[in-house]
């Protein structure tokens, strides 16, 4: 369960410079590079590894979480609650 926590904590520090931008939900490079990362991230999960359709279905599922939880300019669903 470490590893895990640890690649998802390394997942978000590496999207935090994106997710501040303005508007990075609108912009289809910024999406793309979001995306992109979660999925890069998944492959140091703790397993050999994984087909890559589960790979591609949790990534989908990570980001719309991070699409519907982190509003750009530094706001959050996170930050709102603090």
């Amino acid at each position: 369960m470490k590893a895990v926590k640890k690649v998802a904590a390394k997942t978000l520090a590496s999207l935090k410079n994106v997710l501040d931008k303005e508007h990075w939900r609108e912009k289809v490079k910024l999406t793309s590079e979001v995306k992109s990362r979660i999925r890069t991230n998944l492959f140091h999960l703790p397993q050999e590894s994984y087909p890559d359709a589960e790979i591609d279905q949790r990534k989908d599922k990570i980001y719309q979480h991070v699409y519907s939880s982190y509003f750009g300019g530094g706001n959050s669903v996170y930050k709102q609650s603090a």
